[in-house]
């Protein structure tokens, strides 16, 4: 799935582990930083059974630095578990891409 956003590219997206745990989150942070910072960047979401707090941080902190260079961050597939999880920090899917204007 490549293609374009507002002119520019979208990357394929990145899977997440199935644990975003301490360790998936730093990882996950590894990895978003080597995303162009006004890219539009795809996570998957299908396969986490674990949703951290640090790796909801790292994703809340990646939406920001997108929105402000111009990019996007989105999360796809999040399977219900994992949205549960996020239901119980008070948060859900879209609270971590949406990025207060």
């Amino acid at each position: 799935m490549t293609g374009t956003w507002a002119g520019t590219a979208m990357a394929e997206p990145i899977v997440l582990a199935e644990r975003l745990d301490t360790v998936g989150a730093a990882a996950l942070a590894s990895e978003l930083l080597q995303q162009p910072a006004d890219g539009h960047v795809v996570l998957d979401a299908s396969a986490v059974t674990h949703f951290g707090a640090q790796a909801v941080q790292v994703v809340v902190s990646a939406a920001r630095t997108l929105s402000t260079a111009g990019g996007r961050l989105e999360c796809m597939d999040m399977n219900d578990r994992a949205a549960a999880q996020l239901q119980a920090m008070g948060l859900s899917i879209s609270d971590l891409t949406e990025v207060a204007q």
